[in-house]
């Protein structure tokens, strides 16, 4: 179960540490990955949840993984693990102007999870063999 009741809308991105869903990064570290589907009644046929938060989640956990991938080895030039992706995944209906608000904030919000929760960091730094990715299916 996947819990997105924020981070998402029309001009608000967040990542929220209340909800790190750390259980669906397990879930995907320990099979090799997870499927989400959309719970929401209302007829949107691509949800903001779907479109913009599980992939800011993942970029955020991504980087977050990177990143202390490089602290822990010393790289004094490099701020993140680059064979590591760190890259946000939107799908192509998310306007320019949307993905550059979001991608302002990527590393903020990696930091933030990094200082928060630095105990399901290294739990999936040592458990995910991948980064994670979201994918579409439409």
């Amino acid at each position: 179960y996947f819990k997105s009741t924020d981070g998402h809308g029309p001009s608000h991105h967040d990542f929220s540490i209340r909800r790190l869903n750390a259980h669906v990064a397990r879930l995907c570290a320990t099979k090799g990955g997870a499927l989400i589907v959309d719970a929401t009644r209302r007829g949107k046929r691509f949800p903001d949840a779907l479109a913009k938060t599980v992939p800011i989640w993942a970029c955020v956990w991504n980087r977050a993984i990177a990143n202390t991938r490089c602290q822990r080895k010393g790289d004094l030039n490099e701020t993140t693990d680059s064979s590591w992706d760190t890259t946000l995944h939107l799908p192509r209906h998310v306007s320019k102007n949307e993905r550059e608000n979001i991608e302002k904030r990527l590393d903020e919000w990696a930091a933030r999870l990094v200082e928060c929760a630095p105990e399901h960091v290294s739990e999936m730094e040592r458990l995910l063999k991948k980064p994670m990715r979201p994918l579409w299916v439409c």
